[in-house]
């Protein structure tokens, strides 16, 4: 099977049925958008306001978007795909995405996931990853019972945490800022 084919096919109808039995409606499963990761501004109005604005953007292979009453929409959880092998080129490919992605949108979460992938999370996308939020395998190209639940339990938690960092930025400035005296970005590790 084709990498395309899979997301197309597989990945992303099992993560639109896991995001819809969430019961937010707000929320979309998409493949194939383009997501800016760069901008050019090439001139200024007197106020100091772009007035021309460039954008970059990378095609990405899952996209998880929440999209609010006026029909704006922001990105919530990006997640690269991969199947059946990942390189040591791939994985500084997918870091490096990751880190422009996340220049343009801090609040935005990402992660890898390897489909059919015979083993564990590889010690390259570990050192590689320093700007994913989550890694995880399907030892096949669908997932089993377990990897179902670890999914879910990713993409809620994912989504929660766009959400919260999205508040603190958008608030910071604001009287009604949140004041936060501890963040933590957690590791989980499941065998």
């Amino acid at each position: 099977m084709k990498e395309t084919s899979w997301v197309k096919d597989i990945l992303q109808p099992s993560i639109q049925k896991i995001v819809s039995a969430m019961g937010d409606e707000s929320l979309q499963v998409l493949t194939r958008k383009k997501l800016p990761y760069a901008g050019c501004v090439t001139r200024y109005e007197k106020n100091n306001k772009p007035s021309e604005l460039e954008m970059q953007s990378y095609e990405t292979d899952i996209l998880i978007t929440e999209t609010f009453s006026n029909l704006s929409w922001c990105p919530r959880v990006l997640i690269e795909t991969k199947l059946e092998t990942i390189t040591t080129h791939d994985a500084i490919s997918f870091g490096q995405k990751a880190c422009t992605h996340k220049n343009i949108h801090p609040y935005l979460r990402y992660g890898v996931l390897l489909g059919a992938f015979e083993g564990p999370v590889p010690g390259h996308l570990v050192v590689h990853g320093g700007h994913f939020d989550f890694m995880m395998v399907w030892q096949k190209s669908s997932p089993n019972t377990q990897e179902t639940e670890q999914i879910i339990n990713i993409i809620r938690s994912e989504i929660e945490a766009s959400r919260q960092t999205e508040d603190l930025i958008r608030t910071r400035r604001t009287k009604d800022k949140k004041h936060v005296y501890s963040l933590q970005r957690r590791l989980e590790i499941k065998n």
